[in-house]
């Protein structure tokens, strides 16, 4: 085991860097980060939300707008 690690020091010390590297930029994200990305997604889902009520204010109106023809009583 000893020689693994001297023929592939760089390797395991890059490895571990990546590593611990990682560990501590995922655990960096501070509170402040959480919510803005919290209030990114909200904004985009108010958007969407409203959207959607647009397009149903729309399909209505189109409804709306549909006479039938007139029908003669006999």
């Amino acid at each position: 085991m000893a020689e693994f690690f001297n023929n592939n020091a760089s390797a395991v010390f890059a490895l571990l860097g990546v590593l611990v590297t990682g560990l501590v930029s995922s655990l960096s994200i501070t509170k402040e980060a959480k919510l803005r990305l919290v209030e990114k997604i909200l904004d985009k889902k108010l958007k969407a939300h409203e959207h959607v009520i647009t397009i149903a204010n729309q399909m209505r109106t189109m409804v709306a707008l549909i006479v039938p023809p007139a029908q003669e009583v006999n």
